[in-house]
This record gives structure tokens, sequence and C-alpha cells, in this order.
């Protein structure tokens, strides 16, 4: 991240580093508005679904399960949405002053094939590293991935976060990371 931050602030950007909290909270809103919707195709999964989705599935509950009990309820569902709404408006507060956030894809490297269904603390892990890949989604904001390097023979990249109804600064600031890249897509595979 740190390479792009300086690749913008070359291209004349003012780069600040900043806190934003509502990130984690919007991460674990994920795992109750997101997943009590897929609960309702469980029986799908059940019938359909091969044992890696199987798997998938119980580990998500599973981590759910701390934030949000066994089951949680319409009520728990509808408080739920409410408080999403005041991080979406928190949000684009935020991006009055600051309009695009440059934020990790995932917090750690690529995992290995099949780590989120190894075992709950493993998709645990998974998921706690890639907490913007929910956060994001959840709150409604557009954003996008700049591939930035191999690691290790692995993609690594950033993620810039914008306005709404503004994808063109994120796509102006892409393209100055992207072209400073060490890496050049399409990525072929192995």
């Amino acid at each position: 991240m740190t390479d792009a931050a300086n690749q913008l602030t070359e291209a004349g950007y003012v780069v600040e580093e900043v806190s934003l909290p509502l990130f984690a909270e919007a991460y674990r809103l994920w795992y109750l508005l997101v997943l009590e919707d897929f609960r309702t195709n469980i029986s799908l999964v059940e019938l359909y679904g091969d044992e890696g989705m199987k798997k998938a599935a119980f580990n998500y509950f599973a981590n759910a399960k701390e934030w949000w009990g066994e089951d949680p309820g319409l009520s728990d569902y509808i408080k739920g949405y409410a408080r999403r709404g005041t991080l979406i408006v928190q949000l684009q507060e935020f991006l009055q002053k600051y309009p695009l956030l440059l934020m990790p894809v995932s917090t750690e490297q690529a995992f290995e094939q099949d780590a989120d269904i190894k075992s709950v603390e493993s998709m645990r892990r998974c998921m706690d590293a890639q907490w913007s890949m929910m956060a994001i989604p959840v709150l409604g904001f557009p954003a996008i991935s700049v591939p930035t390097n191999v690691v290790d023979g692995l993609p690594v990249g950033v993620q810039l976060l914008g306005r709404r109804f503004r994808e063109d600064t994120l796509f102006d600031a892409a393209e100055v990371i992207e072209a400073h890249a060490q890496i050049k897509t399409p990525i072929e595979p192995r």
C-alpha cells in the first residue's frame, strides 16, 4: 500500500493516513444481513451444494454466532439495516473531506485453496483478513481493486473506495497506480 500511496502523492493526490472504525462494524453487519438472507436458501445448499459449499456455509454461520447468536430474528435484521443506514451517512460525510480511500484488498497474502472450508477458525482468519470485501458491499459504495505486484508468485494489490456516483475518480486513481504496477494484466493462469 505504501507504494500505491507514494504513486498517488507523486501524481498530485494528497495522501493522509486516517482511521475509520465504521468499517469494522460494517464487516460485522455483513455477517447478519448477508447471511440471514443466505439462510433463506440453505435448503438449496443442502440439496445441491457440494461438500465444500456445505462446509463453507457451516463455517460462515459458526462465525456469525459470535456477534449475532444462533438464529438472529427479524428484529435483529431490521435493526441491522437501520444501523447500515447510519454507517452509510457517516461514510458519505467522511468522504466529503477524503473523497478517495486507499485500502487493502486483504491484510494477508493470498490464502491456500480451501482455507475457508478447512475449519471454523481458518474461515474466520480468511474473512477477518478480507474484511474490506464484506464491509464495502454492505455499505454500497463503489470500489475498485488494482493489482500492484507479485510476491512469492502470488498477486497483491490495493483497493480504492470513492464517493457514490463518482466512479470516474476511482478510475483516475486506479490508472495512476496501475501505470506503476510491477504486474501486467491480464494475469496468465498457471
